[in-house]
């Protein structure tokens, strides 16, 4: 199931034996494969005992899994079972939330705009491609009629950064751009 990044942002987490483990924050992803690793949840106060995770309201990474998903996401596991599936939030992963709203340039130096959303591939768990609100000198450069409300491009891969720091660098210079994006 292809879905934008927030899908399951707020969303409570549940065991199989209806014990809440917390509410989904956001996700943390490697930047190779650009594959989630763990949903963080923010645990709530009668589970953190129960996990051994410190006080009430941690932040834990739970690793994805084939979740039943509805109003809630809803677990396979038990509150036993679980225990195997988090650990501690890890820093050395790219938070979805960190990379909302950075600005992304082409290779060839073109401030494109900056991220609105992700495409996540929830049956993958992969990141796959990122929506771009056009900056306002990047519409002439890309052949983009300009409106008052400016416009979203898609089409760009998550596999086409070719680096990301504070900012994001794409593989693709302005032309090769235009040639794939699509205006939303």
């Amino acid at each position: 199931m292809m879905a934008e990044n927030d899908y399951l942002i707020g969303k409570d987490v549940i065991t199989k034996d209806a014990y809440k483990l917390g509410e989904i924050q956001d996700y943390s992803c490697e930047t190779v494969s650009w594959s989630i690793m763990g949903l963080r949840v923010k645990s709530g106060n009668n589970v953190a005992p129960l996990l051994n995770i410190g006080s009430g309201k941690s932040m834990i990474l739970l690793q994805p899994d084939d979740f039943t998903i509805n109003d809630v996401v809803l677990l396979d596991d038990t509150i036993e079972e679980v225990r195997s599936k988090i650990t501690a939030d890890r820093s050395d992963y790219l938070s979805i939330n960190s990379i909302i709203g950075m600005s992304v340039y082409a290779s060839d130096g073109l401030l494109v705009g900056t991220i609105d959303s992700i495409e996540v591939d929830y049956s993958k768990w992969k990141l796959i491609s990122m929506q771009v609100k056009l900056d306002k000198a990047a519409h002439q450069a890309l052949g983009v009629k300009k409106i008052l409300f400016g416009k979203k491009i898609s089409g760009i891969l998550m596999s086409q950064i070719d680096g990301i720091r504070d900012s994001v660098i794409l593989s693709l210079d302005t032309d090769s751009i235009r040639g794939q994006m699509i205006i939303l």
